[in-house]
């Protein structure tokens, strides 16, 4: 499920309250500058109109976008959309006192320096939040890992426009080349992939959150691919020259300083993203209230027949290839993944999942039930207060049996 998160107010949270709070503090010190070092607040007339401050602020914000590209925005570009932005909020502040008759019992003065010293405030301690979030993004390990889906002729331009966008919330881990024959390559800093290359394996295996497709008119776009990418849950960004082909839900942005088409399998919007949030965390207490009574009863059931951890932690892939550990009751003796190596060869699954009928590891009696019961699940209401995992929703990991590969949902969200 893909949001849109670009335009979104809860996304630059820490912008909005940086401009509440010097906003109010720099009234606070407008109105003693006027009248000495008495709190404006013990006076219930400017508590009102400081109340009304941080409303109109908020008004300001929803309907000016006062937010929108604000990390890309140059020094010169952030004043005009301060000055902008504080003296819209100033203007609808005295409109609102004027309309309530209230304008004469306060000082134009304390406005006057608040608008004033309100500009060079929010100036200033945006510049240092924009520095200290493109440090901390660059920083960051987590970025979403994006592929390039692009060819040799436009390869080295469409990756230098990206290096030259100055704030990035992403990184391209790899490069397709559609039209290269040859061997795979290590240049433009990253791994590039060629058309003889099981690119589709690569996505399956590696973190990739979002594709790029940049490709000129005479490269054709694989269908395939486009496919394996809506399946998966991988977010497509396509330049418009290539939007016929593309399935699942539409959206036209930028990315990458690219007009593109985005599609996914399924977007949601902001109210739908916070909406999911809230019921897992409401979930997630539920169920971990659920999983403390159970362990009342089960936890020494398990320490009397395998005395250890009664939970045991294993790590899984989620979303997009990113690995977490999921939380379960423990259900096996606790040399399991020593015994695992002697019963290799009666495994029902290829490549890393195991499973046999009558496996002797498990726990007699109390592993038996937990399992049938799917009681050992509970633990995993953690992972979902923590995000891993979600009660919405539907993600999947790719799993193989000896037959044909699967999909196996399990619903994390990364």
């Amino acid at each position: 499920m893909y949001n849109n998160k670009k335009n979104s107010l809860l996304k630059h949270w820490d912008f909005i309250l940086l401009d509440i709070i010097v906003l109010q503090v720099v009234f606070v010190l407008s109105y003693m500058i006027r009248n000495g070092f008495d709190f404006p607040y013990d006076d219930d007339s400017y508590l009102r109109v400081g109340f009304v401050l941080v409303l109109m602020d908020l008004l300001v914000m929803l309907f000016n976008e006062s937010y929108k590209n604000i990390i890309k925005r140059g020094p010169f570009a952030e004043l005009v959309a301060v000055i902008k932005h504080v003296s819209i909020t100033m203007v609808c502040l005295v409109a609102y006192m004027f309309v309530v008759k209230v304008s004469s019992n306060f000082s134009r003065m304390v406005f006057m320096f608040t608008w004033g010293f309100g500009i060079v405030a929010m100036w200033c301690l945006r510049m240092l939040l924009k520095q200290i979030v493109r440090s901390r993004v660059e920083r960051l390990k987590d970025r979403r890992s994006v592929v390039l889906v692009t060819s040799i002729a436009v390869v080295s331009e469409t990756i230098e426009a990206i290096k030259k966008i100055r704030y990035r919330d992403y990184r391209i881990n790899a490069v397709v080349l559609l039209d290269d024959n040859g061997k795979s390559i290590e240049t433009y800093g990253v791994h590039v992939l060629n058309k003889k290359t099981n690119v589709i394996e690569y996505l399956q295996k590696n973190v990739v959150d979002e594709v790029l497709v940049n490709l000129p008119d005479d490269v054709e776009l694989p269908s395939e691919l486009m496919e394996a990418c809506v399946e998966m849950g991988i977010t497509i960004h396509v330049t418009l020259s290539k939007i016929g082909k593309l399935g699942g839900d539409k959206l036209i942005e930028s990315f990458a300083g690219y007009t593109v088409m985005t599609s996914c399998l399924r977007m949601a919007s902001l109210r739908q993203a916070v909406l999911k949030r809230c019921l897992d965390i409401l979930g997630g207490i539920v169920g971990v209230i659920l999983t403390g009574i159970l362990c009342i009863f089960v936890g020494p059931a398990i320490y009397s027949k395998s005395p250890g951890p009664i939970f045991f932690a294993q790590e899984r892939v989620g979303m997009n290839g990113r690995k977490f550990k999921i939380y379960k009751f423990r259900s096996m003796y606790m040399d399991a993944e020593k015994r695992k190596k002697e019963l290799m060869e009666k495994n029902e699954m290829n490549g890393l999942m195991f499973k046999m009928k009558d496996d002797p590891r498990i726990i007699k009696g109390v592993g038996h039930f937990i399992r049938k019961t799917s009681i050992d699940e509970f633990p995993q209401f953690f992972n979902v207060l923590k995000g891993d995992m979600s009660l919405v929703g539907n993600c999947y990991i790719i799993g193989t049996t000896k037959k044909n590969p699967v999909f196996s949902s399990v619903c994390p969200i990364g």
